[in-house]
């Protein structure tokens, strides 16, 4: 929603405008025209802001309201900004099973998913690639845990 026009950007790249001029915006441009009643509640949407403007870390969403006129009496706005994440690729199931006195998992080989174990399931867990004892027959990974070591936890991460 925007009392009376509103340009909102993303990293210092404009992503959307409404109830402005086209061309330059100042911070003295006022806005194509003075909304009331029902206008003032309506909300705008915009289709999608590019992922290719994020930056990893912090992001600033910024938006600048303008009145359109210079002795305007009221002044507001309403942002919503709704984010997804896709997936890079499709998720792979870790198949476990129990032979005799072994855990035996098993993933698609080539999948680019590797397998990680950790001695302990906490916030701020050690995980460490599995390098060795895994076989790949084919195109299935296989790696084999004997049941009498310490607990161990594992998980696929793609690197």
């Amino acid at each position: 929603m925007r009392d009376d026009g509103a340009v909102v950007y993303l990293n210092g790249t404009e992503v959307f405008r409404t109830g402005m001029p086209v061309g330059t915006i100042l911070n003295g441009t006022l806005a194509s025209s003075a909304i009331s009643g029902a206008e003032e509640t309506t909300w705008f949407t915009n289709t999608t802001a590019s992922p290719s403007l994020l930056v990893a870390g912090t992001n600033v969403v910024a938006v600048e309201v303008h009145q359109g006129s210079s002795n305007s009496s009221d002044l507001g706005f309403n942002l919503l900004l709704v984010a997804g994440v896709t997936p890079f690729s499709s998720p792979v199931t870790l198949v476990k099973q129990r032979s005799g006195n072994n855990l035996m998992f098993s993933w698609p080989g080539g999948s680019g998913w590797n397998l990680y174990a950790t001695p302990i399931l906490k916030d701020d867990a050690q995980w460490v690639r599995v390098m060795t004892g895994i076989t790949t027959i084919n195109g299935q990974s296989f790696y084999t845990a004997p049941t009498t070591q310490p607990a161990e936890f594992f998980r696929l991460r793609q690197p």
